[in-house]
């Protein structure tokens, strides 16, 4: 979705000097949320008095202050919930007080009851994308940001507002749908990451499974896997980040495909990556290579490097209390042939289940355990390092109980 949101890496790059200098002092990220709600304040105060070139440098600075505060904190390897709670209530306000030195505007300028009226559902209307967003976190989908009309375009239509105050009636219809629009639109893409997530049949058929491994003989003990919720982030940051150094060799000249319509040597190294490499692979290799760049080493490949270790910590706790453990080896059964080959986001928490195996180095297994609307599901067994023989002898086990090995999709058959 094209907005102004799209230009936030390259306004964070800017304040690069910024961050860098609040590292070396130790200056908390809450100090930067602090700045932006008191720059908002006083743009508050410019946008009532009509003062916009002000206007525009104060909320220039609240923008800043909420991008400075998100990348101190990358760049500090810091992660607090409580952070991002101030984080968040230091948004609203400033939302709340920017919309509010419109309502003053209107009051001071003597413009209609009506345009008055419509600059406080306005400001409700602005705080819509928010809630739909903090939903979609609280329901376990990704916290969606960004446009078509986020808090970089509502800075924007208040600056222009306060340089033509006769024209806040049009401005406050341009927050209105603005600000519907874009709840309409998070909510459409959270019912879309959320479509795919583990579901009762998903997890009666994953409980079939184990009941069955049960009636074989096992004993089920429910655990607590420490850390698998990171397995996800970990996994594609460091696998990104070997993906970009070891695939930095293939450049056309030493290893890999070579342009024929290469004209110069740098012509030849773009040209020769552009052609070979597919829209997988250099989505790797960009988010490989920010991860390991100046400024955001420590904060993503070292935690990254930190948390596998965690991970491994975790498995080995499991693994004092139980021999094998039982999960599925996808959230979901399997998906339809290309019908998500254009949302990488569902691509990847679809490895939700076995990247944590991949990270610790363990061994895992999966195999058929049903269908659910034809599609089949699979069960996945993981067992502590060199239980491979095992592994395969439960799951020889389950299939001389079971013929869905035996059985093929629907649309197959």
């Amino acid at each position: 979705m094209i907005s102004l949101y799209s230009l936030k890496y390259w306004y964070t790059r800017r304040l690069g000097v910024i961050i860098r200098a609040s590292v070396r002092r130790g200056i908390s990220p809450d100090v930067w949320t602090a700045v932006g709600v008191i720059a908002a304040a006083l743009g508050c105060g410019a946008l009532v008095m009509g003062w916009w070139p002000l206007a525009f440098i104060l909320l220039a600075a609240r923008l800043g202050g909420a991008n400075l505060d998100g990348a101190v904190a990358r760049a500090r390897g810091v992660s607090r919930p409580f952070g991002f709670v101030l984080n968040e209530i230091g948004d609203r306000v400033s939302d709340l007080l920017i919309m509010a030195g419109l309502v003053g505007l209107a009051l001071r300028t003597g413009s209609s009851a009506a345009t008055v009226h419509l600059l406080l559902i306005a400001l409700a209307a602005a705080m819509l994308p928010t809630f739909v967003s903090l939903a979609a976190a609280g329901a376990g989908a990704a916290r969606l940001n960004g446009g078509p009309f986020g808090k970089t375009e509502r800075c924007l239509a208040a600056v222009v507002a306060a340089a033509l105050p006769q024209y806040l009636a049009i401005v406050a219809w341009i927050v209105i749908a603005g600000s519907v629009v874009t709840a309409c639109v998070r909510l459409a893409r959270t019912a879309g990451a959320l479509a795919g997530r583990s579901g009762p049949a998903m997890a009666d058929t994953i409980h079939a499974a184990a009941a069955l491994y049960e009636k074989l003989g096992a004993t089920l003990v429910d655990i607590d896997l420490a850390y698998s919720d990171a397995a996800i982030a970990t996994y594609y940051i460091i696998a990104s980040a070997e993906a970009s150094s070891n695939l930095s060799r293939y450049d056309g000249a030493r290893y890999g495909h070579r342009s024929a319509q290469a004209k110069t040597l740098q012509d030849m190294y773009r040209k020769s990556r552009s052609e070979a490499f597919g829209d997988e692979v250099k989505r790797r290799i960009l988010i490989g290579t920010y991860a390991l760049s100046a400024g955001y080493y420590d904060a993503y490949y070292e935690q990254a490097r930190r948390a596998r270790h965690a991970i491994l910590n975790g498995y080995k706790a499991a693994f004092a209390e139980v021999d094998v453990i039982l999960c599925p080896t996808t959230p979901t059964p399997a998906f339809k042939i290309g019908s998500k080959i254009d949302d990488p986001v569902a691509m990847f928490l679809g490895d939700l289940y076995t990247v944590s195996v991949n990270l610790a180095g363990l061994p895992g297994l999966s195999h058929p355990a049903g269908f659910i609307d034809g599609l089949p599901v699979g069960c996945q067994l993981i067992g502590p390092h060199f239980s491979e023989p095992r592994l395969l002898n439960l799951a020889h086990q389950f299939q001389q109980a079971s013929d869905y090995h035996l059985q093929v999709p629907a649309a197959y058959a």
